[in-house]
Parts: structure tokens; sequence; C-alpha cells
């Protein structure tokens, strides 16, 4: 048999090393699992074999390893090397992991220069090393698991510059690592300056808001309140919710990076982008299947819109699966999904715009009442119409131009003055923005401060709020408060958020029915 011309080019492969230590995340959502991968030169013939992964299929990782390690210009592989996953039963860990823990057991690698390193990322059948869809949250984990230094694509690098704490090298491909293996520490890269956040050049709303609806509006953003906006023909509705997004405050640091991650599983913006100030803004219909909005081996719609706004257009024709999945997010902030036997995990602390479309013509199924119980504000538009008159000196982008302003900085201070409140009564730590507004933030924290219940103990005790409701009462009450410079709700306060639940109106028609009609 005659050798073919390219293989008498091949260097022979270097007596192989002891064993390699290599470490690598895998992620379950956001859940992170720390795998380590001990590769060792056995007898047999040349091949890489994986060992420790329980009964999962591991050709296409191994056929992947083959195949970029082949077309990478490495010498042929001429032993057997065998991968150990620890701890056993692990998921099966990405291909570049593999691949550079078998480059440096059949190089003789000093196993030292893999001391405390994770290797993030994909490998291509050409040999270049790729990056996966939640490398960010991936380098995150590596870094809060001791990790020191992570080998990962170059081209994802503007990621990496946002983790702090642990030493990111960027390769283009596994040639790049195995020179950087031999000693040469000028072939990977690391990365350059942090990202400055992006903000979303939004246009502004197209009409000025009517004075009722423009407060609801206000008291939503500045509490971070769900809404139901309940109008014929849904009037109004799409311009009330691009208001609501309008002026909720910009995201800060943390909840950027929070975004980020949950980008780095979706997919990053067509401008690349990693950080972006403006809180995101989704959309959900009946027609979404529960999948896509909770979400399954990728976030779903809930959890794209973490730290922003929801909007559910014609929220009656939601069928159950959609209001049990809509209500399980609302109350617990996250999805908790079981995929294959793994715990999958999203956060999902969104605000949800509803949108409940009645119409002239006839009459529309009612909003479920498991949902209507933790939607807070439930505003009904009836002859009113949501868009407001313009005065004649003025043009109408001037005035939206001005109530946007203002309604920003009253709804700043009002959540500066909710965050000092609760911040100094919790008795622990309420860091995040989002616990310290008033929507969110603990029952028994909420209620160490004494207010006016009189009219919500009544509205109780005639069975127009439940329990919950009454909860949802006092903190209308506290942003209502807030808005206006108050140190506590009055009574006046406490009236405006039952009108906001709706609350009043259901009181008021149950007084009615309960009185008995004069002879």
């Amino acid at each position: 048999m005659t050798k073919s011309a390219a293989s008498d080019d091949v260097e022979p492969s270097p007596d192989p090393g002891p064993c390699i230590r290599v470490r690598t995340v895998v992620l379950t959502g956001l859940t992170s699992h720390l795998i380590t991968l001990t590769a060792a030169v056995t007898d047999g013939p040349p091949a890489v074999t994986l060992a420790g992964g329980g009964d999962r299929d591991d050709r296409p990782v191994r056929d992947r390893v083959r195949a970029g390690l082949a077309n990478s210009g490495q010498p042929n592989l001429s032993h057997r090397v065998e991968v150990r996953l620890d701890p056993p039963g692990s998921l099966l860990p990405p291909a570049a992991a593999v691949a550079v823990a078998v480059l440096a057991v059949t190089n003789g690698i000093d196993p030292r220069r893999l001391a405390s390193t994770a290797v993030i990322g994909e490998v291509g059948l050409d040999g270049s090393l790729r990056p996966t869809r939640g490398l960010l949250p991936a380098i995150e984990a590596a870094r809060d698991h001791g990790i020191r230094q992570v080998i990962a694509p170059a081209s994802a690098l503007a990621e990496a510059a946002l983790v702090d704490g642990v030493d990111v090298l960027g390769a283009h491909s596994l040639a790049e690592v195995a020179d950087w293996l031999r000693g040469d520490d000028d072939v990977l890269r690391r990365p350059g300056v942090n990202y400055v956040a992006v903000a979303e050049d939004l246009r502004p709303p197209a009409r000025l808001l009517a004075d009722p609806v423009l407060l609801m509006v206000e008291v939503a953003a500045a509490g971070g309140h769900h809404v139901l906006f309940d109008a014929v023909d849904g009037e109004g509705s799409l311009l009330t919710a691009s208001w609501l997004h309008q002026l909720l405050p910009d995201l800060d640091l943390a909840q950027q990076r929070d975004v980020a991650a949950i980008r780095s599983l979706t997919g990053l913006r067509k401008d690349d982008a990693v950080l972006i100030g403006t809180p995101p803004l989704e959309f959900v219909h009946a027609s979404f299947s529960p999948t896509t909005l909770v979400g399954g081996l990728t976030p779903g719609v809930v959890s794209r819109a973490h730290h922003g706004l929801l909007v559910a257009r014609s929220i009656e024709e939601f069928g159950a699966s959609l209001v049990e999945g809509l209500r399980y997010v609302l109350l617990n902030r996250q999805v908790s999904l079981t995929r294959q036997g793994d715990a999958v995990r999203y956060p999902a602390h969104l605000q949800l715009f509803a949108i409940h479309t009645r119409t002239s013509r006839s009459q529309r199924p009612p909003v479920s009442l498991a949902l209507l119980d933790v939607l807070d504000i439930q505003f009904r538009l009836t002859t009113s119409p949501a868009v407001a008159s313009i005065p004649a000196h003025t043009t109408e982008a001037e005035q939206i131009s001005q109530v946007l302003a203002q309604s920003r900085s009253r709804i700043a201070a009002a959540r500066s003055r909710a965050a000092t409140r609760w911040s100094s009564t919790a008795s622990h730590g309420l860091g995040a923005a989002a616990e310290l507004t008033n929507a969110a933030v603990p029952s028994d924290v909420l209620h160490s401060h004494r207010l006016t219940t009189g009219p919500i103990d009544h509205a109780f005790w005639v069975g127009a709020l439940t329990l919950r409701g009454a909860d949802t009462v006092v903190r209308l009450a506290w942003t209502a408060a807030d808005l206006d410079c108050a140190d506590r709700p009055d009574r006046g306060h406490v009236e405006a958020a039952l009108e906001l639940h709706g609350a009043s109106t259901l009181m008021a028609a149950r007084t009615s029915r309960d009185t008995p009609s004069s002879q």
C-alpha cells in the first residue's frame, strides 16, 4: 500500500503526556453545570472515546472532535484517548473542551498549563472555534466556580468583556490553541475595553394620552404594576402601551447584564450590541404556543421581556395553558421547566400590559378570573377617548415631548422614594432595583408601614377584593402617594388605588345588589 502525498507531510505525533484535566460549563437554561474532563492515553487503535456521560449519545461530539482535529493542521491522531467526565452522568460537554483535552494529552503538554482553565465554545468541522448560545452566562458561571482562566472563541470576546474576575483568552481555531498550549502566550487574544450600554432610538408616541389614561400609566411605571387595559375595539391600547414602555426607567448595569445573559441564549441583535439600556419590549398573542411563551431549550417571550414590558393582545382569547403560564410567571417572576430530566430555569421579572378588546357588535369572553387576581391595575376605558386634545398654541409633537419629560421626572422621583423607604425598612438585603418597587417588595416589608385601611377592609368584607387584591391596593396606594411626594398614603390615595384596581365599581355593584329596594 502506498501513502498519500498529504500523509508524507504530516509530522508524527509527539509522545503522549500524563492525564490532562480541562473544565467546561454546560447550561440548562441559566443553570450552570461545571464538568471536569480528564483525558488519558489508553491502549487500543487511534480513537477518541467519552466515558461518564451515562446513556447519552456522544457520537456527534466525537465526530466533531475528530473532524476538527483532522482539519486544523495538527498531526494525525495516533493514540487512543479516553476522556472521562466528572461528575458521572454529566451532560455532554461542547466539542471544544474535548478537542483541547485531546490536543493537550497527545502533545505531552504539562498539566499545569491548563490548571484552573475552562474551555467554552464549539468546534467547527474545519477546526475553527465557534461561539455557543449562552456563552456569556457560561463564562460568568465558570468564574463563580473558581475558574481563573477561560479559553473562548475570539468572535465572542465582546460578550466576554462583560465578565470581571476571570482572564478570557480568545482563539479563532484549534491550531491557535495548540500553539498556546506549546507556550506561545501571544497567539490568543484578550477582550478589549468593556462595552458601553446602547440606548434604543425610540420614536415618541404618536399621540398624547388623555389625563386619566396618562395618570394610570404613570402609576404603572412608577410602581412596576401589571395592567389590564379594557377598551372598545382596543381603542388606544397600543398607544397606551407605547407610553408605558417609554416611561419605564432605563436599566441599571445589573439589569443590563441580566438582559444580556438572556440575549446570549437567544442570539444577539443584528447590530451585535451586548449591553442595552432600554427595557425590552415584547408582544404575545393567543396564537402563541405555551413553549413560545415560557420557553424550552431557549428562553420564551416572557424571559425575553425580563426587566421590561410584555404586551399581551386580546387577552380574552388566551387559552387555559397560556393563562396558567402567564399567572405562574407573574407570581414567581421566573420560569421553571423540566427538559429530558434536567431542571431549566429562566428569569422573567417583567411588567405585563394586557389588552382586553371589547366590541360594540358582540360580547367578548371575559378575562380569566385566575389572571385578573394578579393584575394590579384594571383600567376600563368607557366613553372618554384615550387621546387628549391639543391646545391651539402648540404642536402635538411639542406637547408630547414636554409631557414625556415631566412624567419621567415624576416617575423617577417616585421610584427613588419607594427605593429609599423599602431599603431602609427591610431586615434582609433588597439590593436589586426591581425588588424595591411597590409592586415587588416582599409583603412583610410592605406591611411594616401602617396606613389607612378602612376602605380596603370594607371592600374586602363586601366581596369586592380578595386577600391578594387587598395587598395589591396597598401597593397601588403607596405608588399614588409616592407620585404626590407624600410621606404615606392618605384616604384619597387608598380610594384612588381601589379605583385603579377596579374594586370601586365592583363594590358599588355589590352594595347596590345587597341594598333592599324601596317599595
